[in-house]
This record gives C-alpha cells, sequence and structure tokens, in this order.
C-alpha cells in the first residue's frame, strides 16, 4: 500500500541481527580485547596476559555467545588458551598475510607489515577521511601514512619512551632506570634525572612534530593526523597541529576487518 510508513525497528532488535564479535589485540606490553555488535562496542578489557581476560566474569559470560573472532599477534604471547574456550561454531581469523583487506597495501614486503599498523590504518579510515597520518605512541612509536585512495603507503618505526628509558639503563654502567612522568620537563636539565627525562621526553616530542612536517611536506598535503597508543595521551598536547585521539583505534580496526570477512 502506497503512503503507508512503518515506524524504524528498535535497536535492540536491529542488534539482535548481528553476531557478537570479539577482536582481540595482543600489543608488546598488553592484551586487549573487545567484544562488539556490528560496530557498536558493548565490552572492552585487558591485562598483561591471557589470563587475566579468562579470569574476567564478564569475558568470559561474552565469550560464551561469541560468533565470531579476530585476533592480531605482535608478540610471542600464546592466543591457544583462549582460542580453546570459544563456542565451537565460532569462526576464528587472524590477520595475516592470505587475510582480505578493506584497504590496499603498498608495500615492499607485505610479510613483514605489522598487523596492528594494518589494523590501525582500517580504524583511521573507518572514522576519517583524505590523506591521514596514523601515529602509534606505545612500545614503539609507529607512523603510518594511508592515502585518500585507501591505500598504506608506508611510514616509520622508532623506540617508544619507555624503551628508550630502558635502553639508557640497560646498556650503561650508572644511569638509572627512569619512567615517564606527567610533569613538564625542562629542556636544560640539571641533574642526571632531569637530563635523562629532557633527552626522552623531549627527543619523542621533536620526533613526532619532525615527521608530522617532513611526511606534509613530502606529500605536499595537510594530512588529518590520529594519535593512539598507550602514551599517546601525554604527547598530544605537545603535538603543534591539530590531532584526533583515538584510543582504541587497532581495536576498532580489527572490528571493520571482521565485518569486511563476514560480508564477503
Amino acid at each position: 500500500m502506497s503512503g503507508v510508513r512503518f515506524p524504524p525497528a528498535p535497536l535492540s532488535f536491529l542488534n539482535s541481527l548481528f553476531p557478537l564479535n570479539l577482536v582481540v589485540d595482543i600489543g608488546n606490553t598488553l592484551f586487549k580485547a573487545a567484544f562488539f555488535k556490528n560496530k557498536s562496542l558493548k565490552l572492552f578489557v585487558s591485562g598483561k596476559t591471557v589470563k587475566d581476560l579468562i579470569n574476567n566474569k564478564q569475558f568470559i559470560s561474552l565469550l560464551k555467545k561469541t560468533e565470531s573472532v579476530i585476533y592480531s599477534n605482535v608478540s610471542k604471547q600464546n592466543i591457544q588458551e583462549l582460542l580453546k574456550l570459544l563456542p565451537k561454531k565460532a569462526r576464528c581469523f587472524a590477520v595475516e598475510k592470505n587475510i582480505k583487506l578493506p584497504i590496499t597495501i603498498n608495500y615492499q614486503n607485505k610479510k613483514t607489515l605489522g598487523t596492528d599498523r594494518i589494523a590501525s590504518a582500517v580504524g583511521a579510515l573507518s572514522k576519517y577521511k583524505g590523506h591521514l597520518l596514523v601515529i602509534d605512541i606505545g612500545s614503539c612509536i609507529k607512523y603510518n601514512i594511508i592515502s585518500d585512495k585507501r591505500e598504506f603507503l608506508g611510514g616509520a618505526i622508532s623506540p617508544g619512551l619507555q624503551m628508550r628509558f630502558n635502553a639508557l639503563h640497560q646498556f650503561t654502567g650508572k644511569l638509572p632506570l627512569l619512567k615517564l612522568t606527567k610533569h613538564k620537563v625542562p629542556v636544560l636539565g640539571k641533574d642526571t634525572k632531569s637530563n635523562l627525562q629532557s633527552g626522552v621526553i623531549n627527543g619523542c616530542i621533536s620526533e613526532i612534530n619532525y615527521f608530522i612536517d617532513i611526511f606534509e611536506q613530502q606529500y605536499r598535503k595537510r594530512l588529518t593526523i590520529v594519535v593512539t597508543g598507550g602514551d599517546a595521551s601525554f604527547f598530544i598536547k605537545h603535538i603543534k597541529r591539530k590531532v584526533f585521539l583515538q584510543p582504541r583505534l587497532i581495536i576498532l580496526g580489527l572490528n571493520e576487518i571482521l565485518n569486511y570477512q563476514l560480508e564477503k
């Protein structure tokens, strides 16, 4: 009958049409996992090992209802203990060389490209348009350039802040082991501690701003800058350009990749 309009379906009904997705990001420092209904985040948990997730009652409750799972692993940790707890009907995908992606990878050796970098690029493209610079500030600092044609072009990797502190302590005889301070660090240090803090923290700040400038010069475009990673919230206030903070960018990207597999 023409002219008849039906009311929109309630959100709870629409959510029931989508399977429960589990995405797992195994980084060098943390084990992170999230449950999604389509693109709606239901639960996010993290821990140092897979056992930290398994001991979470909410996590286990949703795990039993999971229909699809995807994981990215850039560490030496084993995920098999977690996968054994999945329902038998659950479909499992690993982000590896043969997986289908919603982006093009323009990289000399695709096999060596970190799956976390792929996921962060996909996550950024799900929220922003144009030429993108994704900066992941965690155990390492990763710079990823993605074109407006949804093409991963490459970037750079350097040691993260804590890795730099660790190296200075480990490879010298007397320098102390320091951690990130939330206080402002002067460029001119007056003792060993403040000298180390200035060199590492101000060095990272200068490096990040340098890469932003050099990439914009190279591509002759004003890039949309997306920042993620465990130390991102500290560094964004020191970046000269406007940036978008996305703490769970890899998690979002993994869910996009998983939904892409299910659609295909």
